[in-house]
C-alpha cells in the first residue's frame, strides 16, 4: 500500500462496488428458489447481506407453503364441509395458512422488504395524495 496523500489521478479513478445479487442457497426447492430470485431482483443488489440469507430462505419456504395451503383451501368444495371431519379439516388448513402468513409477515418486516418497513406514514400519505382524487384503494367498492 502506498504511503502518503493520493494524487489527483488516483482520486479520479472510480472503483465500482461489487454488489452481486445473492443466489438462492442449496436446499431450496425450485419454487422456493423462484421466490428468492423474485424478491432479490426487486430490491437493490446490496439489500441482502450474508447474515440475512437464512431469514430470506425461511421467508421463501413460508411463502411457498402458504401458496400451497391457500391452493388447497381454494379447492375445498362447500359440500365437503358436510362430510365427517370436513369442517375440522378446513379449520386446520385455515389455521395453518394463518401461521404461515404471520411468519411471512414477521420475516418480511425483519428483512425490511415490506412497504410498511420502508415508508414512513407521512410519505405514504403524500404518495397517495400525489396519485390524485381519482385514486380509489382496491379494497373499496366502486
Amino acid at each position: 500500500m502506498k504511503r502518503g496523500r493520493k494524487s489527483s489521478a488516483e482520486l479520479a479513478v472510480i472503483t465500482p462496488l461489487s454488489a452481486a445479487r445473492p443466489s438462492p442457497p442449496g436446499g431450496l426447492t425450485n419454487q422456493q428458489a423462484a421466490v428468492w430470485r423474485e424478491v432479490v431482483q426487486r430490491l437493490p443488489a446490496d439489500w441482502f447481506p450474508r447474515e440475512t440469507h437464512k431469514l430470506l430462505a425461511e421467508y421463501c419456504r413460508a411463502a411457498t407453503r402458504a401458496a400451497f395451503i391457500g391452493a388447497e383451501i381454494d379447492r375445498y368444495e362447500p359440500e365437503w364441509i358436510k362430510a365427517e371431519g370436513g369442517i375440522d379439516r378446513l379449520a386446520k388448513l385455515t389455521a395453518t395458512l394463518d401461521r404461515h402468513v404471520r411468519m411471512m409477515t414477521a420475516l418480511a418486516r425483519a428483512l425490511r422488504i415490506t412497504n410498511q418497513s420502508r415508508l414512513r406514514p407521512e410519505t405514504a400519505a403524500r404518495r397517495a395524495e400525489e396519485m390524485g382524487a381519482d385514486y380509489r384503494p382496491p379494497w373499496l367498492p366502486e
